[in-house]
């Protein structure tokens, strides 16, 4: 279906309410937002009108463009991409301090739900690439003779779970043989329904449909895990941080926007989330040590590390991986990709060392706390509850047991609304979660976050001299 683009003068309606993307830039001053018809009415033409102003030091170029999508429960169900000068019908360049207003029109789908909210965001970009402005919306899409969709009931008809599944599938790439796509269209529908129930109760975080859609509980679970079973509590009581009396403790810590952690990465179908945790404290004590984030090479600790302990794919241990990387050091993403599968060990020159690493006491929350206040912490959680499959928000607060099966980094805490929260970085790629993390609560040990922490001390660059590894060992 031909999606449309059309300029013209804002409508007598009522503004919508409208909320900034997270992270984005916001350069443009949207001023008023108007969606008509409000709520929207499916297979049928739907506006979006924006009014804004550039800020002070913002130029808006020939060539730059504005990408509007609708997404129900996280699924596409239409996307549009246009120049933002031509299609909302501006004159480019766009000067500083400039006032300007413009519309999208675009159909919803015949084939969609009715009785839904779906999100409304538009994004845009500079010629040279640069957000300069994004927000979100939420739109009720109308259609009466479709059933609604509750927590009590099948989500939609048939027509509308197939659309729904076909559109999932296109946008993350998924292909099935005939024997076995109905398999998975039934596992997808069950997923839907579980989403549907949880974001129509009252909870503290929501839920949305992702990559792993087609995957029962099971399958999720083996397929982005890893952790081998734990080395002896006893041993790793022997190896607990000393923090002094006076360690002052921050009322909030986030080591992302500190410049302290890489960006989001994705393990795939590998068990190898304990190699990305692994490098994901190295790297952060890296740049607290030395000024300089680098991202460190996952692929070296599954392919080289097993002499450590580790089986690569087929699991491993942040502790196993710190003692690996006191050995050897370890290399840069870019001299060593990820490749998503054990390949052969091949030989490179690290960038960064460790001397030495520190086990949190299980269950102690306080010193964790202490402890993500000097470094990004390694930490194990059991993760394969639906309600970490499909989390996209809030702070999650539930039942999700503490068979640690999953490692993860821990880079921070704070509270939103009341509640505590740690803030944890995954390795399930940009569209799980708020962006690849994850907010729980905390002073609960939710998940076992705080069973199985370890963080690495000693980063040092590799022209460093032998010096200071002697020094980190006596202090050790």
């Amino acid at each position: 279906m031909k999606l449309l683009a059309i300029v013209c003068l804002f409508a007598a309606v009522a503004a919508h309410d409208f909320t900034p993307c997270p992270g984005s830039d916001q350069k443009l001053g949207f001023s008023s937002v108007i969606v008509f018809p409000d709520p929207a009415q499916v297979g049928k033409p739907v506006e979006v009108s924006i009014a804004g102003k550039t800020d002070a030091s913002t130029t808006i170029s020939t060539g730059a463009k504005v990408e509007l999508a609708v997404e129900l429960f996280g699924i596409k169900l239409a996307s549009l991409n246009l120049d933002f000068c031509t299609q909302l019908g501006l004159t480019c360049p766009i000067a500083p301090n400039t006032a300007f207003n413009g519309k999208i029109t675009y159909p919803i789908p015949g084939q969609a739900p009715g009785g839904v909210t779906v999100t409304i965001q538009v994004k845009f970009t500079n010629a040279d690439s640069s957000g300069v402005g994004c927000f979100s919306l939420q739109e009720k899409l109308v259609k009466p003779t479709l059933l609604t969709m509750t927590s009590t009931r099948k989500v939609s008809t048939a027509e509308s779970n197939q659309f729904l599944f076909t559109n999932w599938a296109k946008q993350h790439a998924k292909s099935y043989d005939v024997a076995e796509v109905f398999q998975r269209f039934k596992i997808f529908n069950d997923n839907v329904d579980k989403i549907v129930a949880h974001n129509s109760g009252k909870h503290s975080f929501t839920m949305k449909m992702n990559a792993f859609g087609d995957l029962t509980a099971d399958e999720f679970k083996a397929q982005s895990h890893g952790l081998l079973p734990f080395r002896s509590e006893f041993l790793k009581s022997q190896n607990a941080p000393s923090f002094p009396k006076d360690f002052k403790i921050a009322s909030s810590v986030d080591w992302t926007s500190k410049g302290a952690v890489t960006p989001v990465k994705n393990q795939g179908q590998c068990g190898s989330c304990w190699a990305f945790s692994t490098t994901g404290a190295i790297e952060g004590a890296h740049q607290i040590a030395t000024g300089k984030l680098v991202s460190l090479s996952e692929q070296e600790l599954v392919d080289c590390a097993g002499s450590a302990g580790n089986q690569g794919c087929n699991g491993g241990l942040m502790d196993n991986g710190f003692e690996w990387v006191i050995k050897n050091g370890v290399c840069t993403e870019a001299s060593y990709p990820y490749q998503g599968k054990g390949t052969t060990c091949q030989k490179c020159t690290a960038a960064a060392h460790i001397f030495a690493y520190k086990d949190v006491p299980k269950g102690d929350e306080d010193t964790l706390m202490q402890a993500v206040n000097v470094n990004p912490v390694s930490i194990a959680i059991e993760a394969d509850q639906s309600s970490f499959q499909f989390y996209s928000g809030g702070v999650m607060d539930g039942t999700c047991g503490k068979q640690l099966d999953h490692g993860v980094l821990l880079v921070g805490y704070g509270t939103d609304n009341g509640k505590d929260y740690w803030k944890i970085k995954n390795s399930w790629g940009e569209q799980w979660g708020e962006a690849g993390y994850i907010r729980v609560i905390r002073g609960k040990d939710i998940c076992g976050l705080a069973d199985s922490a370890s963080y690495p001390t000693g980063a040092s660059l590799k022209e460093e001299s032998l010096w200071m590894k002697e020094f980190f060992i006596k202090l050790h």
